[in-house]
């Protein structure tokens, strides 16, 4: 009985190596300091009311400085209850998208 339960753990340990194998190769080691600028990876579903301020290590990737990056803040014109109208600066693209029985205009816009 013992030697069944020591073969079942020398199998288990060797596919769980096997599986470490594979996976291992494809991660890298993530290092960051504090105050460290990094990328935060989201999905443009979350409402920015439900981003909280602790994220989990494998959201954030390197960042690497670029001038494009850059925002110039232009002066906002509020209305009177404090909201603003965003206007595109130019539509780059525009395509439909034909599903089966139902089409999809998606437009491609600079803000």
């Amino acid at each position: 009985m013992v030697d069944k339960f020591e073969l079942i753990r020398k199998r288990v340990k060797i596919a769980h190596d096997r599986r470490n194998s594979y996976v291992n190769t494809k991660r890298r080691p993530l290092h960051f300091e504090t105050g460290e600028p990094v990328f935060l990876r989201v999905s443009p579903f979350w409402k920015m009311m439900s981003i909280h301020n602790l994220f989990h290590v494998s959201l954030l990737c390197q960042y690497v400085a670029d001038e494009s990056h850059i925002l110039h803040p232009s002066e906002v014109q509020l209305e009177p209850d404090l909201s603003y109208v965003e206007r595109a600066l130019i539509i780059l693209d525009r395509k439909d998208k034909v599903l089966r029985n139902k089409r999809i205009s998606l437009v491609m816009v600079r803000w």
